[in-house]
């Protein structure tokens, strides 16, 4: 029909525009969630981390842990002069707790585990807190899997396989069928080391005491091996006179023998004999503090006296002369008179001034005065004097 309007045909759909839209909107979504999730969007406190390694598994977006709370990621990890360089993103709500000298170590769950990040707290903690640009200077990191591979090759350099299978070999059978025992022997061994805690410290000053003990002891080793090699000479001294010393011994046995049966026979007379010398030895006892003063004092006059006679050159240079003698005795004024008293003096002894002077007379009641008033006359006639001898006196 000329009249009849022609139909148009259905429009298809691009699928292939819509598909690829798809596709990148997916991606889009893909880097969004990815850099939301290493933290691109939000505002971090960037830290660095300086270890001599940073180990296996240690991979950007890893967590950085304080007292087992998560306070940020890791941000890159790489290596500068021969040490690993890790970056860290701090949270910033976090980050005002974190002293600025907090300490790292770079850990894991496992051997095989991801490798994270712990801050731990110093003794001193700083008042500044953490801040953009910080650097934290860390050389402990958990051992690893080829860690343990290459402490275990150089073992195998110093010990020979068959060596080391021997011996784990024998361990290995040692603790076959004694579990038990050994975990009750390390129960035991932890209720020791727990009792023994409390006294560490003194553990300790015993130790640095005993480390001084032994260097006194190593310096006075060369003496002590001295005395013991004259010891052992005089060992085998004793060992090759033994028969004369065995008749010594016989003979001192014999004397002990003797001496025991004149004490004992004589026991009684030795017994009136020390009680009759009590009253002596109790005057000798309390005059004994001045014997060592007369004695000194007797030392250094025999040392005046040498300069006088010339030192040890024997005999005398005197000058003398004819004096009257004493007065002849009389009785019953001079009988002997012992009572003095006072106890033991000393005087001027042990020292001696000669250029002051004799020294003080003390007079006793003994009987003899040299200062006391005198009936001898005053000028004596020579020749009287040596035929009738001093003037009063018995003819």
């Amino acid at each position: 029909m000329t009249g009849q309007r022609q139909r148009r045909a259905p429009r298809q759909p691009h699928y292939t525009t819509a598909g690829a839209v798809f596709v990148v909107a997916l991606a889009l979504i893909a880097v969004f969630v990815a850099l939301q999730f290493r933290g691109a969007f939000v505002d971090s406190v960037k830290v660095a981390l300086l270890a001599p390694r940073s180990g296996l598994i240690l991979e950007p977006g890893a967590r950085v842990k304080l007292l087992d709370v998560q306070v940020g990621r890791v941000g890159a990890v790489e290596e500068v002069d021969g040490y690993a360089k890790i970056e860290l993103d701090l949270f910033p709500e976090q980050a005002g707790s974190i002293p600025a000298n907090v300490v790292a170590s770079i850990d894991s769950t496992t051997v095989f585990g991801a490798k994270y990040i712990n801050l731990g707290l110093p003794k001193d903690l700083d008042e500044q807190p953490i801040s953009t640009g910080d650097t934290i200077d860390s050389r402990n990191i958990t051992p690893e899997l080829n860690t343990l591979f290459e402490r275990l090759t150089t073992v195998l350099e110093a010990i020979s396989p068959e060596d080391l299978n021997a011996t784990l070999t024998a361990i290995s059978d040692a603790f076959r069928g004694r579990g038990k025992q050994f975990g009750h022997t390390l129960e035991q061994a932890d209720s020791y080391l727990n009792a023994l805690r409390p006294s560490l410290d003194n553990l300790q000053q015993d130790l640095v005491a005993t480390a001084e003990v032994a260097n006194v002891y190593a310096e006075v080793a060369p003496e002590f091996l001295a005395s013991v090699d004259a010891l052992t000479t005089t060992g085998s001294t004793v060992v090759e006179l033994k028969e004369p010393l065995d008749q010594f011994f016989l003979a001192a046995i014999g004397f002990g023998t003797t001496g025991s049966d004149l004490l004992r026979q004589n026991e009684r007379s030795i017994d009136l004999l020390m009680e009759q010398l009590r009253p002596t030895s109790e005057l000798l006892e309390e005059y004994s503090p001045e014997f060592a003063c007369f004695f000194q004092g007797l030392d250094k006059a025999r040392a005046y006296v040498e300069d006088v006679i010339g030192g040890t050159v024997p005999g005398f240079n005197i000058s003398a002369t004819v004096l009257a003698g004493d007065m002849p005795y009389r009785n019953p004024r001079n009988l002997p008179q012992v009572a003095a008293g006072g106890g033991p003096r000393c005087g001027e002894l042990p020292y001696l001034d000669i250029a002051n002077g004799p020294a003080k007379y003390l007079v006793t009641d003994t009987g003899v005065n040299p200062y006391a008033a005198s009936d001898r006359p005053a000028q004596l006639n020579v020749l009287d004097f040596m035929l009738y001898g001093i003037p009063g006196g018995l003819r």
